[in-house]
């Protein structure tokens, strides 16, 4: 039963997250800034970037220690 809770959970969460960025893009399209938007391929780069630098900071604390 916990199981089945989970993936109810699980699924709701992603149902509401896509609802979500839906009406987001709509919004932005009927403004004219649908440009603000990220492509899925742009949104990889910027996280990756993000991971990256979050490794290269660590990896200057470890240097000064």
């Amino acid at each position: 039963m916990k199981a089945a809770t989970k993936i109810q959970k699980v699924y709701r969460g992603w149902i509401h997250r896509r609802n979500t960025k839906r009406q987001l893009i709509q919004m932005l399209k009927e403004d004219g800034l649908e440009e603000l938007m990220l492509s899925q391929p742009e949104y990889r780069m910027f996280k990756a970037g993000c991971t990256i630098a979050k490794a290269a900071t660590r990896f200057a604390r470890e240097l000064k220690r």
